[in-house]
């Protein structure tokens, strides 16, 4: 009988191990292709004691506070001309939208933690939540789902793919306003359908860093 459940113990051991290195996989790639991306386009990232934020045309953000302390971890910081020009009130704004200064802001909270840069940040975030880290198999990209089911998704070899960087909306938080999708200047409305056949409507801002 001990012998049996030694076994048994050991399979699941076994079990368990795999699947962490399964998911480590990810991670590893992930890690990389962003580092990848970072140190090639150095740019693209500015780093300053208390955050990093990246940047491709200065009118889009994605800012990063080293430490997380508040809940305010992960900012997006989108260039508000576009929307209002496309129908968005700034009385009525979109749900998990402020509009500050100009810009559209949404924050993530990603719990407890600190990180040196721009992407030891990013994955220290991914250890506080595994599940926002995503594969996106279309477009061949690694992504972080964000506060409202925003993302930020990025290729997994900038060298072959031609969609280096981009900004993932909801676009459901816009419709409900009665925001026109489809003439929101610089953005790409597009419904996309997942293997299971689950359709969402989402707004991109892609860039090509090559």
């Amino acid at each position: 009988m001990k012998k049996i459940v030694i076994v048994i113990i050991l399979y699941l051991s076994l079990l368990i191990l795999i699947f962490n290195t399964k998911t480590d996989v990810i991670k590893i790639y992930a890690n990389k292709s962003l580092s990848d991306i970072t140190t090639t386009f150095k740019s693209i990232v500015k780093e300053e004691t208390t955050k990093s934020t990246l940047t491709v045309d200065q009118k889009n953000f994605l800012i990063i506070n080293k430490n997380f302390k508040s809940k305010e971890d992960f900012i997006l910081k989108l260039d508000a001309t576009p929307f209002i020009e496309a129908g968005m009130k700034n009385s009525d704004l979109p749900t998990g939208y402020q509009l500050v200064d100009g810009y559209l802001i949404s924050s993530t909270n990603f719990g407890e933690s600190s990180g040196n840069n721009f992407t030891d940040s990013f994955f220290k975030a991914v250890d506080n939540n595994r599940g926002a880290l995503a594969y996106h198999e279309d477009l061949d990209h690694f992504g972080l789902i964000l506060n409202g089911n925003n993302k930020i998704e990025y290729a997994k070899d900038y060298q072959t793919n031609t969609l280096d960087i981009v900004f993932v909306l909801n676009a459901n938080h816009f419709k409900n306003k009665g925001i026109n999708l489809e003439k929101i200047e610089g953005w790409i409305f597009k419904t996309m359908v997942a293997k299971d056949g689950t359709k969402s409507d989402v707004l991109l801002k892609p860039y090509n860093l090559n």
